[in-house]
């Protein structure tokens, strides 16, 4: 957005040597049927590998069940499986091979309803109905770097570097930033208390109270 005016050599490491966090592909399922009988959030773990690029193979993936009725009506549910695997692999179907693209996530999706239905029944014979989100699905719809959902990767090396990234940029003056690239890990409730914390350091350079009220 500024035409890279505002760098300097810590921002240039950062972008050049941390890692964007990895590349996902999410499933998500809605249900006939309500499955309170899963649990909320769980790792499921099974012995048939996925491919889910041309180096990657899982052996487990989260599911995050809902079945409140918040979620969804009465009666149904929604499940939503994350997987692990590669942006550039889906980045180059996207660009190069459509027809592939789309049957890739149709193989990924069935093969992760086989996993699901063969540990919990009941799930393949109640899908309503089927959406694939890949890397590149992120990506077009948020622009994040990479299809990246979290921001950096949270490893060792990218720890040791987190004070090179700032929320303020040199040589701009009342300019401030807070989001998944402005600290380790990411995550919305990260970012929020960014926020909160980038409040304080306003009131703190203005001299004011910081104060936060409860509604």
């Amino acid at each position: 957005m500024l035409n890279g005016r505002f760098v300097d050599d810590d921002i240039r490491f950062i972008y050049d040597n941390l890692k964007p966090t990895q590349a996902k592909i999410k499933i998500n399922l809605g249900l006939d049927v309500d499955r309170k009988d899963m649990p909320r959030y769980f790792n499921l773990s099974f012995s048939n590998t996925i491919k889910t690029s041309l180096d990657i193979e899982i052996d487990n993936f989260q599911v995050n069940t809902y079945s409140n009725q918040t979620f969804v009506k009465n009666g149904t549910s929604s499940l939503t499986v994350t997987i692990n695997t590669d942006y550039f692999y889906w980045r180059n179907l996207y660009l190069n091979d459509k027809k592939l693209y789309r049957v890739e996530k149709q193989r990924i999706a069935d093969e992760v309803i086989h996993v699901l239905d063969s540990k919990f029944r009941n799930v393949d014979n109640h899908i309503e109905v089927i959406d694939v989100a890949t890397p590149v699905t992120f990506e077009r719809y948020t622009n994040n770097y990479k299809g990246a959902t979290l921001g950096w990767e949270k490893e060792e090396h990218s720890f040791i570097n987190e004070k090179k990234i700032r929320k303020e940029l040199p040589n701009l003056d009342n300019f401030f930033m807070v989001g998944h690239w402005t600290l380790v890990g990411g995550g919305l409730p990260s970012v929020m208390l960014q926020a909160r914390n980038l409040a304080q350091l306003i009131c703190a350079k203005d001299k004011k109270v910081f104060s936060a009220l409860i509604s």
